[in-house]
């Protein structure tokens, strides 16, 4: 049975909207890369010292680990990154026969240069997109913890990625207002078969 990320996966692309989410989320990736306030960052502002360690990994195992952007992004157990990126792979693999690149601190810098030979299918804009998406919903959860001192329940950051991918498909619904009738009725007539299902599978 198609779940909604299943059908999702298939229409998030589409010419419609697939630009515009590119260039939002690639802003929000790219501001993001010129500075990441995390780690020793922090040793230099009074009263917030504490902040250069991991606020996830010290309330789940009382350890002070120093978080750098590789702990941030990649390996912390603690702050959802890790099933953020499993939607993402999973995303990936239902849009094209290309396998998901393997994520690097690197990769992840460098995410507004990612170009694929031939590509014929914009698998290298949707590369882009899923990493900053993903980037972003990370960075959403550790803030509102590490900065803004507020509760992060389970699952957020993987619940945030989800909600931004759901903001896709409402956005290509309006976008389809443009279209030429029978094109719109016919993406329409798509869209709606999505609504009011779930993330069946996360």
């Amino acid at each position: 049975m198609a779940t909604y990320i299943d059908a999702t996966a298939k229409m998030m692309w589409n010419h419609e909207y697939c630009g515009a989410a590119s260039g939002q989320a690639r802003r929000r990736n790219l501001r993001g890369q010129k500075r990441t306030l995390c780690g020793a960052y922090w040793n230099h502002i009074p009263e917030h010292a504490e902040r250069a360690f991991c606020s996830f990994c010290k309330r789940n195992t009382g350890n002070e680990r120093l978080e750098t952007e590789q702990h941030l992004w990649l390996p912390c157990e603690h702050n959802g990154q890790e099933q953020a990126w499993e939607i993402a792979k999973y995303v990936w693999r239902k849009t094209t026969r290309r396998d998901w690149p393997a994520i690097s601190l690197g990769l992840i810098k460098g995410t507004a240069a990612i170009t694929f030979d031939g590509d014929r299918n914009r698998d290298s804009e949707r590369v882009r997109i899923l990493i900053s998406m993903t980037i972003w919903a990370i960075r959403k959860s550790r803030n509102k913890k590490t900065i803004n001192d507020q509760d992060v329940v389970p699952n957020e950051t993987k619940e945030t990625l989800k909600d931004m991918i759901s903001n896709l498909v409402r956005n290509s619904w309006i976008a389809t207002r443009s279209m030429e009738p029978t094109k719109r009725q016919v993406s329409q007539r798509k869209l709606r078969s999505l609504r009011g299902r779930s993330f069946c599978r996360f």
